[in-house]
């Protein structure tokens, strides 16, 4: 396995003087990179190493080993350490040019631009996310509401040939349209189901009846509805939703593949309880039942 080391000098960008070490480490199947700078103080720097056409960024003080990938160490690498003010503090670079170091200054700036960018696209699509999917919970707890009164001056055939949930528009709150793109769906919506457990009640039955899970209720006109997190261990594995409502009151045809049935009190499966979805917390997907 070949093995290939590199030194480049870190100097300071107003005296040119060396104040630091840059130490680069091959063994064939990963590079290191060991910095070690003659400062006395703590404060984060942010480490720019152009290698292989990358530009990669880390986070350091004064010393710190920084894995860099597998790509096969280049001939020539290039390094600016910025200050929390991204102002230049030191530079270093195998093939001695200045202009070359300060240039990652500009490409980290621009790259940092895009990447904010996204992300506050991504930011804006899983906040109208959730806000129509509390929306749609609302709705759909109405719903549930107003269509479980039958007048009593109907036949029973009417009242079974009119079951109002299984006439009802279907649910919008169960819909899988809900997704994400990203590595972790929980983070990108964490801040806001942090707000609603703050902003509203917890559903302390719900949480008893669920092992290591935490929920609240959100109330609407005359009903609610619940919102809440399922962890396996410390992680969370599922978000959920829930109509509360009755096992005797089915949803919807087209969505019944969707939700499961939660009753409250488990020794009375088919008294009250909530219709609940699932979503993973790792890519904000649905979880279908099996047709």
């Amino acid at each position: 396995m070949a093995f290939h080391k590199k030194v480049v000098v870190l100097l300071d960008t107003d005296t040119a003087d060396g104040a630091g070490l840059l130490k680069l480490v091959s063994d064939g199947a990963a590079n290191t990179a060991e910095v070690s700078l003659q400062r006395a103080d703590n404060q984060k720097l942010t480490v720019l190493l152009k290698a292989e056409a990358r530009l990669l960024a880390f986070e350091i003080t004064r010393k710190a080993t920084l894995n860099l990938g597998d790509f096969t160490l280049p001939e020539t690498l290039d390094c600016l350490i910025l200050d929390s003010l991204n102002k230049p503090v030191l530079y270093g670079s195998t093939s001695r040019d200045k202009h070359r170091c300060f240039a990652l200054l500009d490409e980290f700036l621009h790259q940092k631009q895009e990447a904010e960018i996204v992300e506050k696209e991504e930011k804006t699509e899983v906040e109208n996310n959730v806000e129509t999917a509390q929306i749609s919970a609302e709705i759909s707890a109405e719903n549930v509401e107003n269509s479980s009164v039958v007048s009593d001056d109907k036949t029973p055939a009417e009242k079974e040939n009119n079951n109002p949930v299984e006439t009802a528009e279907k649910a919008d709150f169960f819909s899988e349209s809900v997704s994400y793109s990203g590595e972790n769906f929980y983070l990108a919506v964490k801040p806001q189901l942090d707000e609603m457990f703050i902003c509203y009640p917890t559903d302390l039955p719900l949480q008893n009846t669920v092992p290591n899970s935490k929920w609240v209720r959100v109330a609407t006109e005359g009903d609610y509805y619940v919102v809440g997190v399922i962890f396996e261990l410390d992680e969370p594995k599922f978000i959920c939703y829930g109509i509360h409502g009755s096992y005797q009151v089915k949803p919807p045809e087209d969505v019944k593949n969707l939700c499961e049935w939660l009753p409250l009190d488990l020794a009375e499966p088919e008294g009250e309880g909530y219709w609940m979805m699932y979503q993973s917390a790792a890519d904000g997907k649905t979880l279908k039942k099996p047709d």
